[in-house]
Order: structure tokens, then sequence, then C-alpha cells
């Protein structure tokens, strides 16, 4: 399981926001006042120092130290500096031209966040005034008028709608649109933080042992051995074998619960039949995680039991001596399951203690209860009996029923989220170093097929597949077009060879990446000799991230439309 960030490596966690103008704008008083500094403080830059030849300056925030701020002059071969930041912000001190569109529009395709900022906006303020008569009310339509303008400008040089647009009166830092830039900056600071911790816990799930391993293999075998120990073990991870039995007395419905726990409506073609006793034990694969598989068991093969890892007893009706002896069979690996119609939560309390009051007096007073509905799969024990059955399985089984259960709870969504990014590190470095199919448009190549089936399993995982949909409309009461319309990913909606293909293009060059290779070469050294191979990881890497955050952000909003679910308002961080 992963650790926090070791200190060295949270250092990285830093945002870089990128100032370009045309020299004389205003960059260096606009960097001054974006960090709230007058010209005369002494952490300000000075004003009228021409910069200098190379490289970007670097301003740091003085109280956000991890908010770095480069400035650099608009002139050819400005460009290349946009793959190091992860905000741009486009400055002028007249309306906006071609030249600063043409670098906007470069930002944005490279999947920056793109900022404009009028500077001197004090001087074309008090001229607007003297024209408009003075006052107060002049002053307001003369603000009025001159961000009209500059977005005029932008729009008829082909600027999407609504562009994040600030005006700041250079020696002012207090003035103007000026504190709303620093919170915008502050706000994009914290949400690529986010981000950036996310990959560096991603890293830390490398352990000394794999790291050790993927040498070896390189120092034997090559790139050639270093892959096939990368596809062994993700063919290990997602067959991972786990055997749950489902069984009760004679008369008991099983197949309800059944097709609940592998979340599909009772009418789909995979589901299992209602109201047929099975003769012998009949296995159900669970679509999202097919190596899980749940078995409807007959009452008459209570021996067996002991061959399933989780054993669940389900009662539909008070417990009894059935139970009891098929409870005594299964021992630890048994847990009660007593099935309830929709119900308040004090009732599904009190048949919950009900429950354990029976099953104490047939001499089993540790047993576990927990009240489901199979109407309302989400409400009373669901997710009290994921918790239990996780912190009962060894650590690989533990994160198979966790992927192959439906998405039901917003905490179960997060849990998907973190195992997935746990092992996406893995999917990127094997399809970076298999590099089997160019991109088109790029200077890398990449085993598309292998990241398209990744993304494919991680949709599935988070119940966005058109059988994980319909299980979860047929549950909530909600219609299907409901839910499908909850889904605004690109990933989400649907995946495609194209898809992948564009995703990657938009991840090339991303700083994100950047600092995903980094970390790799420093825990698997035999990297850092990679060309292409390193350049498609970034890629390859970024990529994956962001799907699985968007494929999340889907099953969170898909669970608000079908259940009421809130929303989280942070994800939780790293893999728990």
């Amino acid at each position: 399981m992963a650790q926090p960030p070791t200190a060295d490596v949270a250092e990285l966690a830093e945002v870089s926001v990128l100032v370009l103008g045309v020299p004389g704008c205003g960059k260096t008083a606009l960097i001054n006042a974006a960090r709230g500094l007058a010209p005369t403080d002494p952490h300000a830059a000075p004003l009228e120092v021409p910069p200098a030849p190379g490289p970007p300056e670097l301003h740091p925030d003085p109280t956000q130290p991890s908010l770095l701020l480069w400035e650099r002059a608009l002139v050819p071969g400005a460009e290349a500096w946009l793959a190091e930041a992860d905000v741009v912000v486009v400055a002028s001190a007249a309306l906006f031209g071609p030249q600063e569109v043409a670098v906007a529009a470069a930002a944005r395709e490279a999947g920056k966040t793109v900022i404009f900022v009028r500077t001197q906006a004090d001087l074309a303020l008090h001229t607007l005034r003297r024209l408009l008569g003075g006052g107060c009310e002049a002053r307001e339509a003369a603000l009025g008028a001159l961000r009209q303008a500059c977005t005029h400008a932008l729009h008829s040089l082909g600027v999407p709608a609504s562009p994040a647009l600030f005006l700041i009166c250079s020696l002012q830092p207090h003035g103007l649109d000026t504190p709303q830039l620093r919170a915008t900056l502050l706000d994009e600071a914290q949400h690529c933080q986010r981000l950036l911790r996310r990959v560096l816990c991603d890293f830390e799930v490398i352990g000394v042992r794999e790291a050790a391993e993927l040498q070896e293999a390189f120092e034997l075998g090559g790139l050639e051995a270093v892959v096939a120990w990368l596809e062994r073990g993700l063919a290990a991870h997602w067959a991972t074998r786990l055997a749950i039995a489902v069984v009760g007395p004679p008369g008991t419905s099983t197949q309800p619960l059944l097709n609940v726990l592998r979340g599909l409506a009772d009418d789909d073609p995979q589901a299992a039949p209602a109201g047929t006793p099975v003769p012998q034990p009949t296995a159900y694969p669970c679509p999202a995680q097919p190596g899980v598989v749940l078995w409807d068991l007959p009452t008459s093969a209570p021996d067996t039991l002991t061959t399933y890892d989780i054993i669940l007893i389900l009662a539909t009706a008070a417990f009894g001596n059935s139970h009891m002896e098929l409870g005594r069979v299964a021992g630890k690996h048994g847990y009660f399951i007593r099935a309830a119609e929709v119900l308040e939560e004090e009732e599904a309390a009190a048949l919950r203690q009900a429950s354990q009051e029976e099953l104490a007096a047939l001499g089993l007073p540790d047993a576990l209860v927990f009240v489901l509905s199979t109407r309302r799969p989400e409400r009373y024990d669901f997710a009290a009996l994921w918790e239990a059955l996780v912190r009962a399985l060894p650590e690989e089984q533990a994160r198979a029923l966790t992927l192959a259960l439906p998405p039901l709870t917003p905490a179960l969504v997060e849990a998907k989220r973190r195992a997935l990014h746990a092992e996406a590190w893995k999917v990127a470095l094997a399809a970076s170093l298999a590099a089997a199919v160019p991109v088109p448009g790029l200077a890398l190549s990449c085993d598309v097929p292998l990241v398209l089936d990744a993304l494919t399993t991680y949709r599935h995982a988070l119940g966005l597949h058109a059988a994980g949909l319909a299980g979860l409309a047929a549950r909530s009461g909600t219609t299907l077009s409901v839910l499908r319309a909850a889904v605004l990913s690109a990933p989400g909606r649907g995946l495609s060879r194209e898809l992948v293909q564009g995703l990657l293009g938009r991840a090339a060059g991303g700083a994100l990446g950047g600092l995903a290779l980094e970390l790799l070469v420093h825990r698997l050294p035999f990297c850092g000799a990679l060309a292409a191979g390193g350049l498609t990881f970034r890629c390859t890497h970024a990529l994956l991230g962001h799907c699985i955050e968007e494929l999340a952000e889907d099953a969170h909003r898909v669970l608000c439309r079908a259940f009421g679910e809130p929303l989280p308002t942070e994800p939780c961080p790293g893999q728990g």
C-alpha cells in the first residue's frame, strides 16, 4: 500500500506559471502585482531592468513557495517553454493581437490553462474616464468599455468565448482585478498540486522489491525482459482469483443478491436467472474483474464451503438452525446477510439488532450481520460489508474485490480511483517500452491496444459501461438516459483507438509527465537511458492519470443522478 511521499520527493510538487508578453508590456510589474507586492517591496522584482538572455527569469511567490512565476519575452522561440509550464499568462499593454493569440492557442493545444492579462490598464482607464466626464459612474463605464474591447479583440482573432481576462494596475498591487488574478492563480496551483500529489503517490507504490526485479530483468534480458515482467504482472494483477459463495436454506432466492453484487439488472443476459434452484455450484464471474467469481450454491453442498474465500449466508426471514449449521462450516470466512425491503434507517438498525440476537441464541454470538436491500443496494450495510471483506482479505484479493463490486457509494468510487492510479505506471511503462505502434503526428510510438485495454478496464471498474449503467438504472429507479447524460468525459462515453491517439497527442509535452519521468528514473535507473520510450512514458502516464480522474468524476455524477449522493468536495489522497 502507498505511503506518503518522502520529503525530497514532495519538494518536487511545484507549480509553474509562465508569464509571456512582448518587451515593454509590463510583465515584471504584473508578476509583482500577482504576488501581492508593491514596487518598493524588498521581494519585488526590479522594474526597468532589461531581461537577461537565456531561460525565463524565476520569481517565487513569497507566501506560496511552491508557486513559481517565470517571466519570458514573447519573441521567436518563446513557445519552446510552454511545455515546462502548468499555467500560461499572456500579457499585453494594448489590445491583444495575433502574436498573443497564437501563443495562447499553442498553450491550449499543449493542455495548459491560459489566462489573459491587460497590463497598464490604469493608463487606459484614465483616458476613458476623461472622455466619459469623470466620476464613479464614468469609472465603472470605463472599466466595462475596456474589458469589452479586450474581449472583442480576442474573439475577433478566434479565441473561444469567455476567456479568462483580468485588468491590472501595475503600480497598485491590490487595485482593479489583481486580487481576483491572484486568487485564480492560487486555485490553479492547488488543482495542479492535487494532480502532482497523485503522481507522487503513484510512484510511492513502486516498492523496493519491484524496482529491484525490474532492474534485474533489464540487466539479464534488456528491455524485452522488462516488458515481459510488466505484462506478466499486469495479467496476474487483473486475473487475481477470488471465490465468493452465496448460499441459503432451501427456498432462499440467492439470484437477486448475486446480480446486485455483479452490478447487473435482473434481466441482463449475463444475470443469474431468478427463481431457479441450482442443482450444483454455478459460477458467475464479475464483469469488471472476471477473476472474482460469485458462486450460487445448492443447500445440499455445505461441505464444499471451505473451498471458498468468502461465504455469504443469506436469510430472507429470521435466522434459524440451517443458517447456524452453514455458519459453523464457514467459520471465519462466513458473513451473514439479512435481505430486506426498503426500510427506514431506524427499521434497518432494529432488523440488524434482532438478527444478531437470533444468531447469538443459536450459539453464534460473534457472527457478523449485514442488512442489504436488493432494491436499493446502496443503503444500509453495503459499504460496511465491503469494508469488512477488504479488511479480512489479502491485499491483492482486497483490491480485486474493490474493482469488481459496482460503484454504489462515493467511498467505493474513491477506492477504485486510488487502486487504478496505483497501477497506471505499469501500464504506461509497458506501453512505452513495447512501443509497437507509431502515433500519427507525434515523434513517439506506443502500444495503443494495451492503453485501450487498460482504459476499457477502468471504465468497467467504475460502472460506466452499458451493462453497469443499466444495472444501476434498474436498482435506482432512474432511466438509463438520465445516467448516460451524467457521463461527460470522452473516455466515459466511449473508447476507440482514434480517441487514445488523440489523447496521447494532447498529453505530449505536459509538465506532469515530466515529473513522472523524473520520479521513474529515480526509482528505476535503467529508464534514464531511454529516449523515445521516456517521452512515450510521460505522455501515456499523463493520459492514464487524467482519464482515471475524468472517469471517477463521471462515476460520482452518475451516483448523484441515481441516488442523490453528494459529490465529494476533495478526492481522498493517495492509495490507502
